[in-house]
């Protein structure tokens, strides 16, 4: 009798163990989430940036190019410019 009443406290805090490891990996899966989102949104909005830096300096060159170059160039550049933007 004594050990099926020790088989059953033993039970008991297994099953108490068990709940709290559950809630441990829950708070550690949305740690994780959370990381994970902040690195993604980091490299994305880096890489969004590098991107519209690259733009950025096409236009720019190409607004240059078609003041500088010659005028049927020049429009052909301009009309190049006006696509992408």
């Amino acid at each position: 009798m004594k050990s099926i009443n020790s088989n059953k406290t033993y039970i008991k805090l297994n099953s108490l163990w068990g709940n709290q490891n559950a809630v441990i990996h829950l708070i550690g899966f949305v740690i994780a989430m959370g990381i994970a989102c902040i690195v993604l949104n980091l490299l994305y909005s880096y890489f969004i940036g590098e991107i519209g830096m690259i733009i950025t300096t096409m236009k720019i060159g190409l607004t240059i190019g078609s003041i500088f170059s010659a005028e049927e160039f020049g429009s052909f550049h301009l009309f190049i410019a006006m696509i992408i933007q």
